[in-house]
């Protein structure tokens, strides 16, 4: 049990690195204490669940355990998927009041997954009440080294893949969990090999995308990493000629 706890605990703090990334390419940086906010509400929301739920899943936890752990690992790509195919756009928040429901709609998306990794972790306690230190050690090793994993995703994988591989890491819950468990990340690495990269809806008040409005405007070069996105972007009305005096002619 402790294995796959530490497995999608990691992917929980990858997912909520990632998420910052891009959102930040989406929108703004600012963002990031939006997933802060998702992670603490999809977390909170598992709470409760479980409370509602205790009847049906007495007897049953240890099954719902595993169901909640292959159920966030499955989760993370789609959720992020479902939230990128919502119109929200948050330079129109306080111009266009139907904003607001789509800034609801992409909440409730990307804190499906956070959700489901609470349930998992919640359900852990209440598999092993005499080994409450273990499973805090499983839970707070497994976030500290997804932390440094979303860092590594978001450094070395596309952007439009990182999803993928925050689940391919939550995927490895599975191999303790289910006979054939090790099909599950088998097919989350496929997945992520050759599967189409997840959209990111850039805002069209960003400046890449008002370049991009140009005519014959092209993007050139395009690089990811752990501080954003740079794009290099080439047009015919765009021209660089540093020194050039203002008195030319």
């Amino acid at each position: 049990m402790l294995a796959p706890l530490a497995a999608v605990s990691a992917a929980s703090l990858a997912y909520e690195v990632a998420l910052v990334h891009l959102l930040s390419i989406a929108h703004w940086t600012h963002f990031a204490a939006l997933v802060i906010g998702l992670a603490l509400l999809g977390i909170g929301a598992s709470g409760s669940l479980l409370a509602v739920a205790r009847p049906l899943l007495e007897g049953r936890e240890r099954a719902a355990f595993a169901v909640a752990a292959l159920g966030a690992a499955l989760a993370f790509d789609p959720a992020w998927r479902l939230a990128a195919s919502i119109p929200f756009d948050a330079f129109e928040l306080l111009a266009v009041p139907r904003q607001f429901l789509w800034l609801a709609l992409v909440t409730l998306a990307l804190a499906v997954p956070f959700l489901l990794a609470g349930s998992t972790v919640a359900l852990a306690f209440e598999l092993a009440p005499d080994r409450i230190g273990h499973v805090y050690a499983a839970n707070l090793a497994g976030s500290g080294l997804g932390a440094l994993a979303g860092l590594a995703a978001v450094a070395f994988v596309p952007a439009g893949r990182v999803p993928a591989a925050v689940a391919l890491l939550g995927g490895l819950a599975a191999i303790f969990l289910f006979r054939r468990g090790w099909l599950v990340p088998l097919a989350l690495a496929a997945w992520l090999a050759v599967g189409p990269g997840a959209s990111i809806p850039v805002s069209d008040y960003k400046e890449g995308s008002q370049a991009l409005r140009l005519p014959d405007a092209e993007v050139i070069d395009r690089r990811d990493g752990p501080l954003g996105r740079l794009e290099l972007i080439g047009a015919p009305s765009l021209r660089y000629l540093p020194g050039l005096s203002l008195a030319q002619q």
